[in-house]
């Protein structure tokens, strides 16, 4: 009954991120960007032992986007995943990593902003690990992360827009939580779908989901 009752909290709450993402795109249809989505995300560290929700999460999101592209990974698989993109430039390119995952995104989005390749790149809860995007017009980065670490900067990554959820009471078993998330995943979601790229073409802002103030994961 729990299981069945979280699998309905998180349709829910995607399902309010898909028609907030409908809205968004038919406010700027003039500037959006057609090619499909290709969706890569990375594990964590212990690969599907400690990063399942992954797994589960890019298998809701084929669900609800048959069309889109989605390969999951583990953090050192980054190198094959960004040679994959550099091979689909018609491709609208996102990178989710996760943990220790999130500095593998970074390091394949860098390598892919080098080679003159547009991609969004989103972190999830980094933890301990320290990432750094570079200064490049092609690429957008968003990190969403709790701080659960440590000092106030733990869990983000530079260059990134990054998103606090407040501070982790539970230590690494809110870490080991954070990708089956409701409210993790609903942000993420928006966040792979949501075109930063023609905003920019189109001098718009980009509206950002983001939680209340000192939200905290439950």
């Amino acid at each position: 009954m729990l299981m069945m009752r979280r699998s309905i909290i998180i349709a829910m709450a995607i399902a309010a991120a898909t028609a907030h993402q409908a809205r968004g795109e038919a406010a700027g249809s003039a500037a959006r960007d057609a090619r499909p989505v290709r969706l890569y995300m990375m594990r964590g560290l212990g690969d599907r032992l400690t990063s399942s929700g992954i797994d589960d999460f890019a298998a809701r999101i084929g669900e609800l986007r048959p069309s889109t592209v989605i390969r999951v990974g583990n953090w050192y698989d980054w190198e094959e995943m960004a040679a994959d993109a550099l091979a689909n430039p018609q491709a609208r390119i996102v990178i989710v990593g996760y943990s220790m995952g999130s500095q593998s995104a970074a390091r394949a989005a860098n390598r892919l902003a080098a080679s003159g390749i547009d991609v969004k790149m989103i972190g999830m809860d980094p933890y301990c690990v320290g990432s750094e995007v570079d200064a490049s017009p092609h690429i957008r980065a968003v990190n969403i992360y709790m701080n659960s670490c440590g000092g106030a900067a733990q869990g983000q990554i530079m260059g990134a827009d990054n998103i606090r959820l407040g501070d982790g009471t539970g230590g690494f078993s809110d870490h080991l939580a954070f990708p089956s998330n409701p409210l993790v995943q609903t942000m993420v979601y928006d966040e792979v779908f949501r075109d930063d790229f023609a905003a920019r073409r189109s001098g718009s802002t980009v509206a950002r989901v983001r939680p209340k103030r000192h939200a905290t994961l439950r």
